[in-house]
């Protein structure tokens, strides 16, 4: 599996239970394959979902501990309890802003419950004007052995989008 974000080594995952991922973040959902990066919609990193950000807080979409914040809080890695690790990626193109825009209200090593607040965007309006999209990503980066619903794209804010089955 590929490393591109320093994850470490990915491992096989084995669910004893079904795993929810629910959207982070207010807006309309769409498929992965839509987002403007080949990383991304190819699949590169793992299945997930995209949502058009419409709101200043994103949430966690799963129960899990932060095990990677990025240093401009524009995304984060969270590890289930079972195993299952999972990105949320804010926006394309962040990097030359420095973590102008992204305030992350969690840290590196934090536990949190689903539906948690975890990164809050301080001016939608500027961020739009400055990245190439602000999509927000979720992607299952640890993928191997997981069978998953396809992506429920009218689900809402809050509300079940991917269902992982052991």
């Amino acid at each position: 599996m590929i490393n591109l974000f320093g994850f470490g080594k990915a491992k096989r995952v084995t669910a004893t239970s079904n795993l929810s991922l629910v959207a982070p973040v207010r807006g309309e959902l769409f498929p992965l394959e839509q987002i403007p990066d080949p990383v991304f919609s190819h699949g590169t990193l793992g299945f997930g979902f995209a949502v058009h950000t419409a709101d200043e807080i994103v949430v966690s979409p799963v129960s899990g501990q932060i095990f990677q914040m990025f240093p401009a809080g524009h995304a984060f890695s969270i590890r289930t309890p079972e195993g299952v690790d999972v990105l949320v990626h804010i926006g394309l193109d962040t990097v030359g802003l420095k973590g102008n825009g992204f305030r992350p209200l969690k840290i590196q090593g934090n536990y949190v419950e689903q539906g948690e607040p975890v990164v809050q965007l301080e001016n939608i309006s500027a961020l739009q004007s400055a990245l190439t999209c602000l999509d927000t990503i979720v992607v299952v980066t640890n993928s191997a052995g997981l069978r998953h619903s396809s992506p429920r794209l009218d689900a809402r804010f809050g509300e079940t989008v991917i269902e992982m089955m052991p």
